[in-house]
Order: structure tokens, then C-alpha cells, then sequence
């Protein structure tokens, strides 16, 4: 069965996770593992113990990457409008002057490579110096509120007048037209 979420058909399998999770994920034209979001994750998800097994950075410096730098940018716009806005004729532009440095790139990529255990403890120390096991629902829950705001803050960061509460949704998974 399908529903429609401001305007947007999805499942209601789906809906119903996306709305627990405080995330939008919309439908793609074909049927993938996973969904989307969780596949674009994936690419940084299993690329991030590889930079860090490889010795390039250190899990703190890439948490620091994540938050303070790509994710700002991806808080703001995807990647294609990245790429848009990167070039000075746009996305042609840009696809044009450096496919062959981000194929070459991809190729070396190890998103498929097995997470090397003792990287994975590494990671594991790092973290739990940061959050104890012990704080781990606060942070959670911290993370939480954080999902939920993220949509008036990108509101006030756009200039976008009104309330989110005219969304399907009241703008928590942010599925609302801007």
C-alpha cells in the first residue's frame, strides 16, 4: 500500500520508518537493498574505517570531517546541486572538468572491502572516550531532539516564512515543500 506524505507517494512500510526515524527518504524509480539514504551512507559508512585502517586520518579527524565540513555542506544541498553551484556554468561545467578525477577516485574507493577488527576497536576506543557506554541513550536522545529541530534551523537559515505544521508530517521528517 502506498501513501502520500506532502504531496509524495511512498509506502506505508516505509512512512512509518521514516517517521520513527525522523528522516525523509524518498521513493527511487526502481527497488534497490536499502533505501536510498542508507546507500549513499553506505559509500561514507564503509569507506571511513578504510581511511582510518589506512592511517590517512584518525577517527576523531574524520568525525571532525563529517560534521564540520561535508556534513554542513549536505545539511544545505545533495550533490548534484554541490556540484552546480562548484562550477562556473553549473553542472555540466563541473561534471565536464572533473569526472575523470572522481572515477579515478572511485575506483579506489573500498566500500566493499571487509572492516579490518582491530580498526574497528580502534574506532570503538575513540568513541567511547567521546560518549561512554554510559551516555549513549543521552547522546542518542540528544541526536534525536537534534532531527527534529534541523528543519526550523535549515527554515531560518533560508529565510522560509510560516510554520512547518502545514506539512503531512509537521516538518519533523521533512517531507515538506520549500
Amino acid at each position: 500500500m502506498r501513501v502520500t506524505i506532502a504531496g509524495v507517494q511512498i509506502g506505508s512500510s516505509t512512512s512509518t520508518i521514516v517517521g520513527s526515524l525522523f528522516l525523509a527518504d524518498l521513493p527511487g524509480r526502481a527497488e534497490v537493498e536499502g533505501f536510498v539514504m542508507n546507500r549513499l551512507q553506505a559509500a561514507v559508512v564503509n569507506e571511513a574505517p578504510a581511511l582510518v585502517a589506512a592511517g590517512v586520518i584518525d577517527p576523531a579527524g574524520l568525525e571532525a570531517v563529517m560534521k564540520h565540513s561535508l556534513g554542513l555542506r549536505w545539511a544545505l544541498m545533495g550533490p548534484f546541486e554541490t556540484m552546480d553551484l562548484n562550477a562556473p556554468s553549473g553542472f555540466l561545467d563541473y561534471a565536464t572538468r572533473y569526472h575523470r578525477y572522481y572515477e579515478a577516485m572511485g575506483r579506489q574507493l573500498s566500500v566493499a572491502d571487509p572492516w579490518p577488527a582491530a580498526t574497528l576497536q580502534a574506532i570503538e576506543i575513540v568513541r567511547r572516550a567521546t560518549v561512554p557506554a554510559d551516555a549513549l541513550a543521552e547522546r542518542i536522545a540528544w541526536r534525536d531532539r537534534g532531527f527534529v529541530k534541523a528543519p526550523y534551523l535549515i527554515q531560518g537559515i533560508f529565510g522560509i516564512s510560516g510554520s512547518l505544521d502545514g506539512c503531512a508530517d509537521g516538518g519533523r521528517v521533512g517531507l515538506c515543500r520549500v
